[in-house]
């Protein structure tokens, strides 16, 4: 009896102390806490920032983890398995068997039936053969594994892109705001002009009331910007996580046109070579495969070895101990499973089928998605250029205008109707030049990277 506690007691310590430390290996890490927020944003903080906070790749580095832990899930089964068991037991009289001379004596040590009785038992399992399923399916959660890693650096991609894109828009807007700033301080003093010049008679009450009409305007489309930029702030916070407490956001840096020279066809060669959702796409069609291989498998008998020691009492002498090896092997092959299998290997070649088409579909994607990107590129240049040529024109008749009024030679309407025309080529120069930078963002995108400029 005393051997019996002292083996339940080794089981029970070691059983505590595997389920205390064995989760915390390969546990998947947190993430780090970010840094203190920088009091003016640059580009590189902004993406150093999401990097480390987006959800999205948060996300995707923590389904990395699950594949992983999905990967040595699979790979146990290729591995031996060690058990240990215990048990003990006291049977009531009634179930004890005895030889009729024995029948009318009381149960003792030496009935033909040990009254009590314990076993503890070690045994060690080993896979043989199990038509290789089990292979194929670690080979699989490698391909899967390898996709969740490329996941990461497709919505770092993506990422990148959107805080490029919100890191201009928050520039051309503060840029469109000042310019529409300075325009409001000309109407004004415009309308100050005017004011005083209707008081001694030289112009009509209709000038003046078109200027202040004019400079209400702008105040309006004023506001507007103010509006368009705190929304385009508040997407910056939402892409980098910023907390409440950040404060208000500054920026580094003014609002320019990106320098991009690369050719379509080199382009093309970055992307087909470079996209990760396209490598992934491709793994996704060798992981499907492996899946069908390892359902073929199943369908072939599977193979088990053992061995085994155990220490237990004796049948019939519970004061006696018994202790040796067992070794065996075990066979078990499914002839009929009701069409279980077949069920699976239909799901196994429709995901097949689907992966091979899904992979077509993105490389044609690709190309084409490249080719109207460029197009938009190009037509986007010509605008650009024509918008900084008419921005040009544009200022130099409104400063012309302006002088032309304060010495009396032109009228008011005349300098009213060229600084309306002076801030729309504004605006529309710096709508240009964000569509071109956002263009050049997508481009880089769907190479798979950004380009170093």
């Amino acid at each position: 009896m005393a051997t019996v506690l002292r083996s339940l007691r080794l089981l029970l310590f070691f059983g505590l102390a595997f389920s205390v430390f064995l989760p915390a290996f390969g546990a998947p890490k947190g993430v780090a806490p970010a840094a203190a927020l920088p009091a003016v944003w640059t580009l590189p903080d902004a993406l150093d920032r999401a990097m480390q906070a987006n959800p999205e790749l948060v996300s995707a580095r923590l389904e990395v983890e699950r594949e992983e832990g999905a990967r040595w899930q699979v790979r146990a089964r290729m591995l031996p398995r060690v058990s240990a068991v215990a048990s003990t037991d006291e049977r009531d009289s009634s179930l004890i068997d005895r030889s009729p001379s024995e029948f009318n004596q009381p149960p003792s040590q030496r009935s033909a039936v040990a009254k009590w009785g314990y076993d503890v038992r070690i045994e060690v399992r080993q896979m043989v053969f199990d038509g290789l399923a089990t292979s194929n399916l670690v080979e699989r959660q490698r391909l899967r594994r390898e996709q969740a890693e490329l996941r990461i650096a497709s919505v770092a991609n993506e990422v990148v892109t959107a805080v490029r894109q919100s890191y201009d828009a928050v520039l051309v807007r503060r840029a469109q705001l000042a310019a529409e700033t300075q325009r409001v301080a000309d109407l004004s003093q415009l309308a100050d002009y005017a004011a005083r010049k209707q008081a001694v008679g030289e112009i009509a009450e209709l000038d003046l009331l078109n200027a202040r009409s004019l400079l209400e305007t702008a105040r309006a489309e004023q506001a507007d910007i103010e509006r368009e930029l705190t929304l385009a702030e508040q997407q910056f916070a939402r892409l980098l996580q910023l907390p409440e407490s950040a404060g208000p956001i500054a920026l580094d840096g003014e609002f320019a046109v990106r320098t991009f020279e690369m050719e379509y066809s080199t382009a093309a060669a970055l992307a087909f070579k470079r996209r990760p959702d396209l490598e992934s796409a491709s793994l996704a069609v060798e992981a499907s495969r492996r899946q069908l291989k390892a359902l073929n498998g199943d369908l072939l008998p599977r193979f088990d070895a053992f061995a085994s020691w155990s220490n237990r009492s004796s049948y019939y002498d519970s004061s006696r101990t018994l202790d040796g090896w067992t070794i065996g092997a075990t066979g078990n092959w499914s002839l009929f499973d009701g069409g279980d299998s077949r069920g699976k290997r239909r799901i196994a070649l429709a995901e097949r089928r689907l992966a091979e088409v899904k992979l077509d579909d993105l490389e044609l994607q690709i190309g084409s998605r490249l080719r109207e990107l460029y197009q938009a590129l190009a037509q986007t240049r010509k605008t650009m250029s024509a918008q900084e040529n008419g921005r040009q024109f544009a200022t130099r008749a409104f400063q012309a205008a302006r002088r032309l009024y304060e010495n009396g030679q032109t009228s008011l309407e005349k300098v009213l109707q060229a600084q309306m025309i002076s801030r729309q080529a504004d605006n529309r120069y710096l709508e240009a030049v964000f569509r071109y930078n956002v263009t050049v963002a997508q481009i880089e995108q769907a190479i798979g990277g950004a380009v170093a400029e």
